[in-house]
């Protein structure tokens, strides 16, 4: 299935004697049965609004903008949990006191639920509040507010559902530097060069890492590691629903429900393919071009390079040895060192990618016109550095050169100067059409040799690839390979 619609949990409402109200139903697809919570914790009360704009904002509507700081009173029907933002305090809270870090965290949570995502699948609650997927960027947070559903009825904001990632579209308004225009004719490629080249509808630009809940074990953390005597049921329905019913009308799918008991064998499974599932590597490969050069074999080609180049690698990566290195590789031979005796390697701290880049001038030559070696790497890679260096303005990269089908995404970079002293760079983005924006968006193709730079490249060449693996041949592959694998551990587990 799309990285998308990976998770499945969703929010609706039941009829409870004269007003509405949130009833909690915990099922999983693989049970029969249901509990509902009815637990009650300690709340803050909130503040009741004085022009309540409908019944349903006045019976059961809450804002995170609203809380007292003393209750005057415990309410267990028309209230907000204290419980969670008492976790959330100590997690995103800023301050010196408890009453400072809780309102810094209510504040987080009111620009979280401000302009909300849509979800993947609508539910039946109307009104209902989600968060905007572009806060979603704390594992730790999210989880403290889907929990907190179990423990409360009575709630209308959403955090289980999937959400939308925004989509922009390419203009095919560019001002190309250092990428041939023609390309792009045929719409075989989309080019990105400044402002003017993608749509700003949404704010999608305003992203740091896109899809950042694809990185959760959700499973794990709401099924696997909270387990019933019964088995694992966790699925917010009304108290009258039956889930398999329920789900085989909304998606419309054919296949039966498999019904177990707690198989363990299937849930160790099941966690082992999430944790598969979850991209925390990643490669890119680097290419150099030489002024006057535009065939791929002429870049494949190239072991010597000029001052700017490796200044730039400089940049962007650290320069490591092969042999015995004992984190992510890219598929170099860290053992043997058959695959060149030095490699570039980055850490993104923030979420904690290990970023590997197959740097061709460092790769094995081989001595063969073909360089298979280097393409075998490269070839391989989804997204590629092109650094070209220009002898004047018709000296241009045309990816339609490039033969592998695996290599979606180029980003053209090219030094004002192609010796040490250089400090500035431009920059274009060519891709397949299939390929949607990504950010951060080039406002500008003009970039100083800077730690700015470094960043912007690293979410752009991350964000690259996680996009792709949601478009065209790379999501349908994903689908039928997960489909196949969940068939088997389904068969595998009940034999």
């Amino acid at each position: 299935m799309a990285s998308q619609q990976k998770k499945r949990f969703f929010l609706f409402k039941k009829k409870n004697e004269d007003k509405d109200a949130m009833v909690m139903s915990l099922n999983f697809s693989i049970n029969d049965e249901s509990i509902t919570s009815n637990d009650s914790p300690t709340h803050l009360t909130p503040r009741t609004p004085k022009t309540p704009k409908s019944s349903l904002a006045k019976s059961s509507r809450q804002s995170f903008a609203v809380f007292e700081d003393t209750p005057k009173h415990k309410s267990t029907t028309n209230s907000v949990d204290f419980t969670m933002l008492n976790a959330l305090k100590d997690i995103i809270g800023v301050g010196t006191t408890d009453i400072e870090r809780t309102r810094s965290a209510m504040e987080q949570l009111k620009e979280m639920f401000a302009n909300p995502s849509d979800a993947v699948i609508s539910t039946l609650v109307p009104n209902v509040l989600r968060p905007n997927k572009k806060y979603i960027t704390k594992e730790s947070v999210y989880y403290v507010i889907m929990d907190s559903l179990r423990d409360s009825q009575n709630k209308i904001y959403d955090c289980w559902s999937s959400l939308q990632l925004p989509i922009e579209v390419w203009t095919g308004k560019y001002t190309c530097f250092n990428v041939i225009l023609d390309c792009a004719k045929e719409k075989e490629f989309a080019i990105e060069t400044d402002i003017e080249s993608t749509s700003r509808n949404f704010d999608l630009f305003s992203y740091d890492i896109i899809n950042i809940d694809d990185d959760f074990t959700f499973f794990k953390q709401f099924f696997y590691l909270q387990r019933l005597p019964s088995g694992l049921r966790r699925f917010i329905l009304p108290k009258d629903d039956d889930c398999s019913k329920w789900w085989i009308k909304t998606l419309n799918v054919n296949e039966k429900p498999i019904k177990s008991k707690n198989n363990i064998k299937l849930q160790d499974q099941l966690m082992k393919l999430e944790t598969q599932l979850i991209v925390k590597n990643y490669k890119f490969g680097v290419l150099y071009a030489k002024p006057g050069q535009k065939t791929e074999d002429e870049m494949y080609s190239n072991t010597e390079c000029s001052s700017a180049f490796w200044k730039f690698m400089d940049l962007i990566a650290s320069k490591k040895e092969q042999l015995n290195w004992n984190r992510f590789i890219g598929g170099l031979d860290s053992k043997n060192g058959r695959t060149g005796e030095y490699f570039y390697f980055s850490f993104y701290e923030k979420f904690s990618y290990e970023i590997v880049f197959h740097v061709a001038p460092l790769l094995p030559d081989n001595e063969g016109s073909q360089k298979l070696e280097r393409k075998r790497h490269i070839g391989n890679d989804i997204v590629v550095i092109v650094f070209k260096e220009m002898a004047d303005s018709t000296d241009t990269f045309d990816p339609r050169c490039i033969t592998s089908h695996f290599n979606h995404i180029f980003i053209v970079v090219t030094p004002e100067k192609n010796d040490e002293t250089n400090e500035i760079y431009h920059v274009n983005v060519v891709c397949k059409s299939e390929i949607l924006p990504f950010p951060p968006f080039l406002e500008t193709s003009v970039f100083h040799h800077d730690i700015h730079f470094k960043q912007f490249l690293t979410r752009k060449l991350l964000n690259a690839e996680r996009t792709a693996m949601n478009c065209g041949i790379f999501v349908n592959n994903s689908v039928k390979s997960n489909e196949r694998i969940i068939k088997h551990i389904i068969s595998s587990s009940f034999e």
